[in-house]
Order: structure tokens, then sequence, then C-alpha cells
């Protein structure tokens, strides 16, 4: 999902692969880096993200182009957020939503979900409850992709 194609995984050799899914099934996150790092150093496409909404419980996920702002990726997730404010949370460490999701990719976890929570500080008078985008085609059609 993250280069738009599976060619660095498909191009693995034996022992590599046998080392990736064996660094998996053991738990050993060093094994498992050593093979999977040099796939993610590419360019990302798209990254799955995932948000939390503190205080309303609402969890959200979809695949975000990496060009785009973590604000235009809120959006595109949780359209009745926007003209609100929010502090943005990621890894315990305040980010501002003007930071490229590409920029933050590196600290996604190991299953390569891009995990953040947001603190709505205020929200539009006409946002009664936060709502979702209904369906992975809607959130890349907001996000100006076809999928």
């Amino acid at each position: 999902m993250r280069h738009g194609h599976a060619k660095g995984v498909m191009q693995l050799s034996t022992a590599d692969a046998d080392r990736l899914w064996q660094g998996v099934v053991e738990g050993n996150l060093d094994m498992y880096q050593q093979v999977a790092r040099p796939l993610l150093g590419h360019a990302v496409l798209r990254l799955p993200l995932k948000v939390h909404v503190a205080a309303t419980g609402t969890v959200v996920q979809g695949p975000i182009p990496g060009n785009h702002t973590l604000e235009q990726a809120v959006h595109a997730l949780l359209p009745s957020l926007i003209g609100s404010r929010a502090l943005c949370v990621l890894q315990g460490v305040e980010v501002g939503l003007g930071e490229r999701v590409e920029q933050l990719a590196p600290t996604a976890y190991a299953d390569g979900i891009l995990r953040v929570c947001l603190f709505l500080t205020s929200a539009p008078s006409n946002a009664t409850q936060v709502q979702p985008a209904l369906h992975e085609s809607e959130v890349l059609a907001r996000s100006g992709k076809s999928g």
C-alpha cells in the first residue's frame, strides 16, 4: 500500500522472505526490521492512517496519499470535523496538522499503520457528532485519488 505495488516484497530472495516471516512468527523485531527497513525506505504513495478522536470514542482508518498533510488526511477520513480545531498527538508527541503524512511514515507501528489521536479544542457549530467517511472509495475521492 505504501508504494502502490508489491514489487519489493515479490523480489525478495527466498532467504530474506524466510527471515522476514520468521521475525513475525517469533516476534523478533530486529530480525523483521533487517529485511523490512529497505522495503519501507522508498517514497510513500499511500499510508494506512488510523485516527482516534479522544472523548468521542470514534476510531476511523483508511489509506491516505503520502503527499497530503495530516489535516487533509483527517478531513478525508472525518469530513464532519472540517472547521474544527484539534490537537494532534502521535506517539505521545504533539504534531502539527500541517505535517505531511510521508514525513510521519517512519513513526508508523510495525504493522505499517500510522496512528494519531485527536483532541478536539473546538468544533463547528453544525457538527453535532463526529461522522466518519462511509467507505474507502469516499475517502480516496475526498483525497483526490480514485480507487
